[in-house]
């Protein structure tokens, strides 16, 4: 049997016998003094929503560890997550909502006391060591369908698809395109906003940061690099972001494979650009290989061999040789000219 609770205490320190363990009083026994003794874990231990003081979850009685063929009636206390009390995604609490009386004649300062928000409580909310209530985190819109893990704090999974107009939702997609029933998947974390009530969507190009898996859909985001060069040379991406994709969007983004190595490999194209420096730096060689490479944009001027021009202007420093003096006066400048220049590189090979 499922009975209603109200959380007292969640247990937080490392203890292998209290993993998330909450402690807890019944609401249908305001008169019992067992909250200092009621405990429970989670039903599931893989899957966890970790409630909050104050808010109101579900108890039931099943086996533990000391169940057993002799012992079958043995049970411990379970919870199952906290109720959708307030509609409210950050926090769903009515402390001290267990001390409430059943008797139908309770007064207003009794009923008070199971009322969040009430001024004059007799009692203290339950004391919260790591949360903080934030009022004004909207709830995503949902759509017919979707499968969603939603955080307290603006943050979410969404396995969605292409919906179907309609105008019985508040709020529509950012994304466009795609044939109705095209799955997509929305990885959202963004701040909390300024309005108490009404949905939101995810948005890209103004959440915080995100993680988007498509299918066919067009998704409105503006790279925020210059795009001259890689329109000319790539297509036109840029403006066209549609289709099967991966798209990352963050203030900072960093890939670091600490012990192997990253491998970035296209089919049809690799675009970088910054509207500052692009560094390449290593320890050991850095190996541009391709049959055509520009170095600047555009480049139409071809590179200089300089094995091969050392060799070209020793062969005119010898024809100047047989030129007596004023040549022979050339082809000593000139040696020494090319004996002193360091026209070739020690760290760029062709």
């Amino acid at each position: 049997m499922l009975e209603s609770a109200e959380v007292i205490e969640v247990f937080l320190k490392d203890n292998i016998q209290n993993y998330y363990t909450i402690r807890f009083k019944f609401l249908n026994r305001p008169d019992d003094t067992d909250e200092n003794t009621n405990t429970a874990a989670p039903l599931n231990i893989h899957i966890k929503s970790i409630p909050v003081p104050g808010e109101i979850v579900l108890i039931v009685s099943a086996a533990s560890s000391y169940s057993g063929n002799f012992r079958l009636t043995e049970g411990t206390f379970y919870y199952i997550n906290d109720i959708n009390v307030q509609s409210s995604i950050n926090y769903n609490g009515v402390p001290t909502a267990g001390n409430v009386p059943v008797s139908n004649n309770s007064n207003y300062q009794d009923a008070s006391l199971g009322i969040t928000y009430a001024i004059n409580q007799s009692q203290p909310n339950r004391i919260k060591k790591t949360f903080e209530i934030i009022n004004n985190v909207k709830p995503l819109q949902l759509f017919e369908g979707d499968v969603v893990v939603e955080g307290r704090y603006g943050n979410s999974i969404r396995f969605g698809y292409t919906i179907k107009n309609s105008s019985d939702i508040t709020k529509q997609p950012t994304y466009t395109l795609g044939s109705v029933g095209d799955p997509i998947l929305l990885i959202s974390n963004t701040k909390t906003n300024s309005a108490l009530r009404g949905f939101r969507i995810e948005d890209i190009r103004t959440d915080d940061s995100s993680i988007y898996l498509t299918s066919t859909q067009r998704i409105p985001l503006t790279l925020a690099g210059p795009t001259t060069v890689t329109n000319i040379n790539i297509g036109t991406f840029t403006q066209n972001l549609s289709g099967k994709q991966i798209i990352m969007s963050s203030d900072r983004i960093v890939l670091n494979a600490k012990e192997k190595e990253i491998a970035l490999s296209s089919k049809n194209g690799i675009s970088i650009t910054s509207t500052r420096d692009i560094v390449l730096e290593s320890s050991n060689a850095i190996t541009l290989n391709s049959p055509i490479i520009n170095l600047g944009y555009p480049a139409i001027y071809s590179g200089v061999n300089g094995e091969l021009l050392e060799i070209i202007l020793n062969g005119i420093a010898q024809g100047f040789q047989t030129i007596p003096v004023v040549g022979q006066g050339i082809a000593t400048s000139l040696s020494t000219l090319i004996s002193s220049t360091p026209f070739k590189s020690t760290k760029v090979k062709l």
